[in-house]
């Protein structure tokens, strides 16, 4: 019998909300061309932006349209193997869509906006039974414009960093990648990828970002090759 993953707090949509890290917080917060403050709202209201500065998907090709691209089987991501050899040999059987996916659980104002403009997919929860120790990997459809607008506001801000070891397309350019490490309460790390019309978002207390990174890539290969 699968044994049930105990989370505190629990994970919601995409972030493992964790205790001391509310969505809004400074720490990590996506500060684009925003201030970024505990009490910052989720405006619907368009901001200007300077100039887009994202670079265009890693595919020449256009993205699928969101009602093509579908979420990957857990065990297509990762082997329970692979998780016990590179992460921890305690974690559990992954449990599908544990909770319904909510923008206001990401940090930050910018991200809560492109993820209220995109269609969620499913996402996937390993954890270890019994503890706080749990990381999830989740997917969304997001459309072109809210991916540039998120993408430039992710490379104007000093708290993330903008990886090359992350998912490569066939073409051999490196999809946009991006992590970050909070500090606050437990601490978790987490990675944005971008690719192929996929937003893979990779957050829990058991990784690290280049832990993130690499799952955001694993994620992303089984997501392209589903569709």
């Amino acid at each position: 019998m699968r044994r049930s993953l105990l989370i505190l707090p629990a994970i919601a949509g995409i972030v493992v909300l964790l205790s001391g890290c509310m969505p809004g917080r400074t720490d990590g917060g996506l500060i684009g061309i925003e201030s970024e403050s505990p009490a910052a709202e989720v405006s619907r209201t368009p901001v200007p932006t300077p100039a887009a500065t994202a670079e265009p998907d890693a595919s020449p090709t256009a993205a699928p349209s969101p009602a093509s691209l579908v979420a990957p089987e857990c065990d297509a991501i990762a082997s329970l193997d692979w998780m016990h050899q590179n992460l921890d040999d305690e974690i559990d059987e992954p449990v599908e869509n544990v909770d319904e996916f909510s923008p206001e659980s990401l940090p930050g104002p910018a991200a809560q906006r492109a993820a209220a403009g995109s269609d969620p997919l499913g996402s996937c929860t390993w954890g270890i039974p019994g503890s706080d120790g749990a990381f999830t990997v989740s997917f969304l459809a997001i459309p072109p414009n809210e991916r540039t607008t998120l993408i430039t506001a992710l490379e104007s801000s000093p708290t993330y960093t903008r990886r090359e070891d992350g998912y490569v397309a066939d073409d051999g350019r490196p999809a946009p990648t991006y992590s970050h490490l909070f500090e606050e309460g437990i601490g978790y790390g987490l990675a944005y990828s971008f690719h192929g019309g996929f937003w893979v978002s990779v957050a829990g207390t058991m990784i690290s970002p280049d832990d993130a990174v690499e799952l955001s890539s694993m994620a992303l290969d089984a997501a392209i090759s589903d569709s």
